[in-house]
């Protein structure tokens, strides 16, 4: 799915400026009869995330990055994202297990990372779980981005890791146990 996305997401005509994104957007929002299934409710991956499209198998988020930095992470899902507008510094890291602790904590190596500078209609892949390990480090406000992702894959890993060497296993949580 990686592969399809990262070669969808290059080939989009997209040639919008922010206020016009902006403009169609909230045009939709206003006159669309059914909204999809918004899958980043409950997290702050996005400020805010917006799902255009969800057939329960994936989906195509729009993200409005409002925040500096992300976390050092991995991913529990695979696809590519695609820069609308802004720029970020991308991290991508070799990560290096030295010590399990638990089946979702460890410590790891991360090693200095590799950068590029990611600007609008640059796409990059998402691998799932230690396939990718990254940090996107947004240099403008907003910075927004399209994302192609599969989504309800529980066999697949997200991991933070935090610059002290310490990597956690984030949880699949069920949304009514986010809930409660």
């Amino acid at each position: 799915f990686s592969g399809i996305a990262t070669r969808t997401l290059e080939s989009l005509d997209y040639d919008l400026t922010r206020n016009q994104l902006d403009e169609a957007l909230a045009h939709w929002l206003r006159t669309t009869s059914v909204l999809p299934d918004q899958v980043n409710l409950h997290n702050t991956f996005g400020q805010p995330p917006v799902t255009l499209f969800n057939n329960g198998r994936f989906v195509v988020d729009l993200y409005f990055w409002l925040t500096f930095d992300t976390s050092i992470h991995s991913h529990g899902f695979r696809g590519a994202f695609r820069v609308l507008h802004g720029s970020s510094l991308h991290e991508v890291y070799e990560v290096r297990r030295t010590k399990a602790i638990g089946a979702d904590v460890a410590l790891v190596h991360l090693g200095a990372p590799q950068t590029s500078l990611l600007r609008p209609g640059d796409v990059r892949p998402i691998h799932p779980d230690r396939s990718l390990t990254h940090r996107v480090i947004h240099l403008e406000n907003p910075t927004v981005t399209l994302c192609a992702k599969t989504i309800n894959e529980p066999r697949i890993s997200q991991w933070k890791y935090f610059p002290t060497g310490l990597a956690i296993r984030m949880r699949h949580l069920d949304p009514s146990l986010i809930k409660k």
